[in-house]
């Protein structure tokens, strides 16, 4: 994906979750109206063709839930995530920058040898790299490991987001803690020590909640994402949902397999994995920017039907 493409791409998910006063489709006809070239990107035909979700994709931003009375309090995951996504994107970019830089100075360079101070248990021990080495460990940081890394830090920031909302929801609706999981019942059993230790029933039910949160997302993204679904009562559009259990699974990979594809990735990613097994997942730019716009367009939907649902209700320990 060039930069013109990317660029787009996020200007069209900003007018796909409505800063515009054009329904979602309508927007986007227009666009293409404008540049028909751009109407065989695959994204854009998918939003264009797709059916209208069954929920108000302009209801993040109107007028009449501006004023929800808990408008503040539930937009406010939602900035910050999407904030934080950003810079991160603006970080990486400096980053690869600087790191190209580098890389054209060593190569311009005439040193043999670099030698480097690394830590060590008995103290700073002295390490030496070739000049060829460091040359290949800076492209190799450019050209991916800079995206690995990312990748790892932006599931992090959006697991974030999901959790402060379940836990804004199951403090206000502690009943919810006895939700299934895929068909799974809940852990419903509290141990004698956790009761005794707390203070106030408050106190009993954050203990719950947290140790609920500490488990959910220790299962299968497909199996959490239908759970936060359940409690939120909402609906993720199934093409999102499939691209971030994809993402997941591809972070997985990084930190469990050295990003070499195995038989748990390609079971979690399904239909959606980027590789067969014994390949190296492809962990570059265009790979990133396109996680980056996923995981914005999850927020966002969740964030819209989360304040249409929660907006006015009665949410308490907030």
């Amino acid at each position: 994906m060039d930069a013109a493409t990317f660029e787009f791409n996020t200007i069209a998910e900003a007018l796909f979750f409505n800063r515009s006063g054009y329904s979602a489709q309508g927007t986007l006809m227009r666009i293409c109206a404008v540049q028909p070239g751009l109407a065989t990107h695959s994204n854009l035909l998918a939003l264009v063709q797709a059916p209208a979700p069954k929920f108000d994709l302009q209801m993040g931003t109107s007028p009449e839930l501006k004023k929800s009375k808990h408008f503040k309090l539930l937009r406010r995951p939602r900035s910050r995530a999407l904030q934080r996504l950003n810079n991160l994107v603006f970080m990486n970019n400096l980053l690869a920058e600087a790191l190209r830089h580098s890389e054209e100075e060593e190569e311009r360079g005439t040193r043999e040898t670099i030698t480097f101070s690394a830590p060590s248990k008995s103290g700073a021990s002295l390490s030496t790299r070739t000049r060829q080495d460091v040359i290949s460990m800076l492209r190799h940081a450019r050209n991916r490991g800079l995206y690995e890394q990312a990748l790892l830090t932006a599931v992090a920031l959006t697991e974030e987001f999901l959790v402060t909302y379940v836990r804004i929801i199951l403090r206000s609706y502690p009943q919810k803690l006895t939700a299934n999981v895929a068909g799974a019942s809940s852990d419903k059993n509290i141990d004698l020590e956790s009761v005794l230790a707390a203070s106030t029933l408050a106190d009993l039910h954050d203990h719950l909640i947290e140790r609920h949160l500490a488990n959910l997302f220790y299962k299968a993204p497909r199996d959490y994402l239908l759970h936060i679904e359940r409690i939120l009562g909402i609906t993720i559009v199934d093409a999102t949902k499939q691209q971030y259990i994809e993402i997941k699974a591809s972070r997985d990979l990084i930190i469990h397999n050295a990003s070499i594809i195995n038989r748990a990735y390609c079971a979690k990613a399904g239909a959606q994995a980027r590789g067969n097994h014994g390949d190296q997942l492809s962990i570059d730019q265009q790979y990133f920017n396109d996680a980056i716009i996923a995981m914005k367009t999850l927020i966002t939907g969740v964030y819209s039907q989360v304040l249409a649902t929660f907006g006015n209700a009665d949410l308490k320990n907030t």
